[in-house]
């Protein structure tokens, strides 16, 4: 933010009062956006050595821009594991629980962070992502999960998806805890 705030004339040392925010520019996705593409891997926002990296995880780029990116540590990593955990254990989830993640594990945060809040709780965990929808609703039948993680795209297809196998989700996985519908690209209304 440094040349930001210095192009608008304000740093640390000029807030002193909630008044004072209006004065400091807000950053968009614009901005990140080009941020990156005059600096890559990650443009000028980078707070800590290049060489403490630890994981690239990126965002869905569902405008049809490219992704944002966003660089992670060693503490970022555990810090967004224990919150997704959190998340989980207060929705229900517990050691012993099977979870089944729908979506691929690929730069996206929300997948390989909610495999590794649930590995830490203790659950074992089904990846099913690079499978069939076919195959993915009888590993659900056959496993019967207490969590299941859809992408938000992804779930009328895969409850049609259970209804064309004759599954019904009561009847055939009564110990489902909850299911995690995962944002995306979704209008707001």
């Amino acid at each position: 933010h440094g040349r930001r705030f210095r192009e608008a004339g304000v740093d640390g040392g000029s807030l002193k009062s909630l008044d004072d925010l209006r004065r400091f520019p807000l950053m968009t996705k614009q901005d990140i956006l080009a941020d990156t593409a005059e600096d890559p891997p990650f443009g000028r926002r980078l707070g800590v050595p290049q060489a403490d990296i630890r994981e690239i995880i990126t965002s869905g780029g569902t405008a049809g821009r490219q992704p944002e990116v966003y660089a992670f540590t060693r503490q970022d990593l555990d810090a967004a594991v224990g919150l997704y955990g959190y998340d989980q254990y207060l929705k229900g989830a517990r050691a012993g629980d099977v979870a089944m993640m729908v979506s691929e594990i690929g730069m996206l945060a929300s997948p390989p962070l909610n495999v590794r809040a649930w590995e830490r709780l203790g659950m074992p965990v089904l990846r099913v992502g690079p499978n069939s929808t076919e195959e993915r609703v009888a590993a659900f039948a056959r496993f019967r999960p207490a969590v299941l993680k859809l992408p938000f795209v992804y779930a009328v297809r895969f409850i049609e998806a259970c209804r064309a196998a004759g599954i019904d989700p009561k009847r055939d996985v009564p110990g489902l805890k909850f299911v995690f519908i995962s944002g995306g690209a979704y209008p707001v209304a």
